[in-house]
């Protein structure tokens, strides 16, 4: 087994879907508008996306 606190790379798309980096070019037939964040497994990429995308959310309602 690999070591448990290695990082990868992480596509995360809006939808939720999560394709790691190593598998090569993002999906075809998937939009380019992916988050791309270091994580040590798929579930904790999507947590990290997610929690980005939280943080902006928060920070665009703060400028209206």
């Amino acid at each position: 087994m690999g070591d448990p606190e290695a990082t990868g790379s992480y596509r995360v798309w809006p939808d939720g879907t999560v394709q790691s980096v190593e598998e090569g070019a993002a999906h075809t037939w998937m939009s380019d508008d992916y988050m791309r964040v270091e994580a040590t497994s798929e579930d904790e990429a999507l947590r990290i996306a997610l929690q980005r995308e939280a943080e902006n959310y928060k920070d665009d309602a703060r400028l209206e």
